[in-house]
């Protein structure tokens, strides 16, 4: 998927691509995409922990700061593993239409993105998954929603 341009009125600047341009914490990591893409070798490997902008955006003011913000799905995965792990990531806008790439929460591996809304600055995520006794080679067919917010500058989820 591509992400689209939105024009964000409250600074002036076009926003969107940024978030493919950023560095985001995973899983204690920094990642850094470089046009929605980034392969890094794996210590002692010859794998690499491949990350790729997915999509499904949404953007606005999510922390009421005055500049649009991206929220989306990045995927990750080891090119000799199987698993394909799913996460809701946060970018931040700036002043001069600055994009701060900020921490990716896992959402699952392989499973199947339904939607991600603006639901008055709650970002509200719908995937399909399994259940938990199925085996991860059955098709993802459990309706899940998670609900997310920007605390302190950090996405968060809402319990």
């Amino acid at each position: 998927m591509h992400d689209d341009l939105f024009y964000d009125s409250f600074s002036n600047s076009t926003v969107g691509t940024g978030s493919k341009n950023a560095a985001y914490l995973i899983n204690g990591q920094t990642v850094t995409l470089k046009d929605g893409y980034s392969d890094v070798a794996q210590a002692d490997s010859s794998a690499k922990i491949i990350t790729s902008y997915l999509g499904n955006p949404i953007f606005g003011d999510l922390n009421n700061d005055g500049f649009a913000d991206t929220a989306f799905i990045l995927t990750q995965q080891s090119s000799g593993g199987s698993g394909v792990f799913y996460y809701m990531a946060l970018a931040l806008g700036g002043s001069n239409g600055t994009v701060i790439g900020k921490n990716a929460l896992l959402l699952g591996d392989r499973i199947s993105p339904v939607s991600v809304e603006n639901n008055n600055g709650t970002i509200v995520v719908t995937y399909l998954d399994r259940q938990p006794n199925e085996p991860m080679t059955a098709t993802p067919s459990v309706t899940v929603v998670r609900n997310f917010k920007i605390v302190n500058g950090q996405l968060e989820e809402i319990k």
